[in-house]
């Protein structure tokens, strides 16, 4: 009689997910092979090339490349700072903009860094006291986490750690990102969330909408613009997906810091900060999964 209880519980916990968003299948898994230890930060896709940064290499940006069942991590761009004045950027996002270049959000340093594809570099001014002054950056985990650029490298919006319910939206004009405002985001998923710590991990503008990943949820949340405001249209889970122990690492398997999307996919990278899996504690590769809409 217990177990039938059991199996009905899970069966009504099921469908109330289903009946609230969308389970994504997996379609494929990579753990990701590389010369060295890396933590992926934010993900990007430009000409069919997926590219990531590592949380503590300042100067480079990484890609993947698909060899079959196996993926492995390479140099991309190695860049210097051309004279900037930089301590540890640890970037928390990257995304290729509109306009050809890559952009890289630091987190202690509140900036974004411009990276062309030969190498030059810009880098804008702290944004930390204008974000201060909307209301941003106040909590435990303060930083900025995940980036859009648009309207050919003019316009950006961030994410932030400690802010779950608004956006920060601003203009880039030469190094500086000025015209700072908050969009205020509503959605359920995001406001409330599942998970005490649950925050949006990274950003990705496809088409007209804007999708969050939020890290401690194993859940994409598709967001459309109206007027002022972001407002949900969407909600992705794939925690189904992941949830065996192939995918669980010895501290769990919510560590999603990398999103892109197009019309039929959603692709995830994932920063197990050098974890052991369960099922094999010497193996701290990263993780990159597909997953089907």
């Amino acid at each position: 009689m217990k177990g039938i209880k059991i199996v009905a519980i899970l069966s009504l916990i099921f469908c109330s997910t289903l009946s609230y968003g969308t389970e994504l299948s997996l379609e494929k898994s990579y753990f990701i092979d590389s010369k060295k230890e890396i933590e992926p930060s934010g993900l990007a896709l430009k000409n069919g090339v997926f590219y990531f940064i590592s949380d503590s290499e300042d100067e480079k940006i990484y890609k993947l490349i698909f060899e079959g069942d196996k993926c492995k991590s390479e140099t991309a761009y190695k860049f210097d700072f051309n004279g900037y004045s930089v301590k540890s950027l640890n970037y928390e996002g990257i995304t290729a903009g509109d306009d050809g270049n890559y952009y890289l959000l630091s987190e202690p340093e509140y900036k974004i860094i411009k990276v062309s594809e030969k190498g030059s570099v810009v880098i804008t001014d702290s944004f930390l006291k204008d974000g201060r002054d909307l209301g941003f950056f106040k909590g435990k985990a303060k930083g900025p986490e995940g980036i859009c650029v648009y309207k050919g490298g003019k316009k950006v919006i961030i994410a932030s750690q400690s802010d779950k319910g608004k956006l920060i939206e601003g203009d880039i004009v030469n190094n500086k990102l000025v015209n700072m405002r908050a969009i205020t985001i509503v959605s359920k998923e995001i406001n409330e969330g599942k998970t005490k710590n649950n925050w949006i991990s990274d950003l990705y503008m496809y088409k007209d909408k804007v999708y969050a990943l939020l890290k401690k949820q194993n859940t994409i949340v598709e967001l459309k613009r109206n007027g002022n405001t972001f407002v949900e249209s969407g909600i992705y889970s794939y925690n189904n997906a992941i949830s065996s122990k192939k995918y669980s690492y010895l501290k769990g398997n919510d560590f999603g810091e990398g999103l892109v999307v197009d019309d039929n996919r959603f692709y995830v990278i994932f920063d197990n900060n050098k974890d052991g899996r369960i099922e094999n504690i010497k193996d701290n590769r990263p993780l990159f999964i597909i997953l089907k809409k």
